[in-house]
């Protein structure tokens, strides 16, 4: 068998993306159906058990999704933006959704950025994608009581989205393969805690659109992870063009590895 190439391997991303998302896409609309009945039923036991189905399905998705996108940047078939996102806003949104999810973990999320909104020209669901990729990879190790601060800022011409939380850290054996696809030394004996796509999907998309993403150690414990992005100058489009929308479905996908299932039910589904 030949060396694969980076072009066959991006392809097979692709393919395997599109044929899971066709999968769970029919198992979903199996399960709006299953909810609908349900609730006639008024069983609690039922309504738990579709939960938890839900959120599996979430965690699938959310691997087809990161597979689709490394695979549609190695093939050079992802469009650029040409509208803008307005972090301040789509970050302060987003901190908020989450803040709701996690409560009862005991994790303090915060946010905070410079009084004028900051613009980048991007697709705001893909800087959502970016940051929901990094927070979850936070949160997994996080325990109750420590913290994830999200801060924005401006360097220059360069947009920094930072994420520094006062968790477990990185363990040295994980450290050379961080970004690596589908490397993900710890928790293997967890089918939970995702395929090892989250950061290397951040990275590539963060790339894609001019920037970069670096992960290391915070000083004092936990972990610093920064996309840099190229500022945009103000444009009246930033109000009509790529702004996140809060879609909780999002939301939730991108952090089905880190709530409870009862998150995947009515009212938030």
């Amino acid at each position: 068998m030949g060396i694969t190439s980076d072009k066959e391997i991006s392809r097979m991303f692709s393919n395997l993306s599109a044929a899971m998302i066709k999968v769970l896409n029919d198992s979903m609309a199996a399960s709006e159906i299953m909810a609908k009945r349900l609730e006639r039923e008024n069983d609690g036991e039922l309504d738990s058990l579709l939960a938890v189905m839900r959120r599996d399905q979430m965690r699938l998705l959310r691997i087809a999704d990161n597979l689709g996108e490394l695979g549609r940047i190695g093939l050079d078939e992802k469009t650029e933006e040409t509208g803008f996102a307005a972090l301040g806003e789509l970050c302060a949104d987003l901190t908020d959704s989450v803040r709701a999810l996690i409560g009862e973990k005991g994790i303090e999320l915060s946010f905070s950025g410079p009084p004028e909104d900051v613009l980048v020209r991007a697709s705001g669901r893909d800087i959502a994608k970016m940051l929901l990729n990094v927070l979850a990879n936070s949160l997994l190790h996080c325990a109750r009581g420590d913290r994830v601060e999200i801060s924005l800022s401006k360097n220059g011409d360069t947009v920094l989205i930072s994420v520094t939380d006062t968790g477990s850290g990185i363990a040295e054996n994980v450290l050379p393969s961080l970004f690596s696809d589908f490397i993900r030394p710890e928790d293997l004996s967890d089918p939970g805690r995702g395929a090892g796509l989250g950061l290397s999907t951040a990275e590539s998309l963060a790339e894609f659109y001019g920037g970069g993403l670096v992960t290391g150690e915070r000083e004092g414990g936990g972990v610093k992870t920064v996309i840099s992005l190229p500022c945009s100058g103000k444009s009246p489009l930033a109000q009509a063009h790529g702004k996140y929308n809060g879609r909780m479905r999002d939301i939730l996908v991108g952090l089905s590895d880190c709530i409870d299932s009862r998150y995947f039910a009515a009212p938030y589904m």
